[in-house]
């Protein structure tokens, strides 16, 4: 009908040949959703939705580097400054504050994690309130002689979180799903948390296999929440991604930490 009122019409392929730009029919059959009825490639829509992913994924990235420069700078303070290593080692209930603070503070994250700029706020002050725990306990190894511990955790956990983060983001661009292992990873957390429990309660150690056990999980999550990440999570949801890299970085770098003073 086009046709019989205003011409011939160019197909989208013509004018791409025209042009001397490639027509999606010369694209792997992988990349060309050439809609049969319309005549018109789905390659712009495969576009948009890369580069929206794409954009996604740097600013989980970019969060969690501000994240985790807070937290190493807090530590670096805590360990090296004579008047704060003193101040947050005996002031030891600001830790529990800090510690109840973060639960509070992560639950009003999930419920306004899409309200702007309220959900930055937050993960500021819960970043903070974590930021702290953690200077705390790496004050406590330092006060005890055990500083050296510190920097062996803190390269075995970036190691092993780049590492990780590598196989999973290649892995899953290769087209491998990991989204079983939420299941599991769910029921070995419970697990963990329970065993936490019953040792705080009865008085009984975990000794190295609680440690390793949860350095296990947290190396499994760091492979499937970098897969939700890459293919899982809405746009909208960045505070979210960054918030779960977060917690499994810094959760292995306590264990690993736990792990290797249990050695000595």
């Amino acid at each position: 009908k086009i046709e019989n009122m205003f011409g011939p019409v160019d197909t989208e392929e013509g004018e791409m040949q025209e042009k001397n730009i490639p027509s999606a029919s010369k694209y792997s059959d992988g990349y060309n959703f050439l809609d049969e009825e319309t005549g018109s490639s789905g390659m712009k829509e495969y576009a948009l939705e890369s580069q929206l992913r794409n954009g996604f994924i740097r600013k989980v990235y970019g969060i969690l580097s501000c994240q985790l420069l807070m937290t190493c700078a807090f530590c670096t303070i805590a360990i090296y400054n004579t008047s704060i290593n003193t101040f947050i080692t005996t002031n030891i209930w600001l830790f529990y504050v800090a510690m109840f603070s973060s639960f509070g503070l992560l639950a009003a994250l999930f419920c306004y994690k899409s309200i702007h700029p309220l959900n930055l706020f937050l993960l500021a002050a819960w970043t903070f309130v974590e930021a702290y725990t953690v200077a705390i306990i790496c004050a406590m190894y330092a006060n005890a002689g055990e500083g050296k511990l510190v920097v062996e955790a803190l390269v075995l956990t970036g190691s092993t979180f780049i590492g990780l983060s590598t196989y999973a983001w290649y892995a899953t661009k290769r087209g491998v799903d990991f989204s079983w292992m939420g299941a599991g990873l769910g029921s070995a957390l419970w697990v963990l948390i329970f065993w936490g429990m019953f040792s705080m309660i009865f008085g009984f150690e975990g000794g190295s296999m609680y440690c390793l056990f949860g350095t296990l999980i947290f190396c499994g999550y760091i492979v499937y929440d970098t897969h939700m990440i890459m293919t899982r999570l809405g746009y909208d949801d960045y505070i979210l991604g960054a918030i779960m890299l977060y917690l499994d970085i810094i959760n292995l770098f306590l264990f690993i930490l736990e792990l290797l003073s249990k050695r000595n």
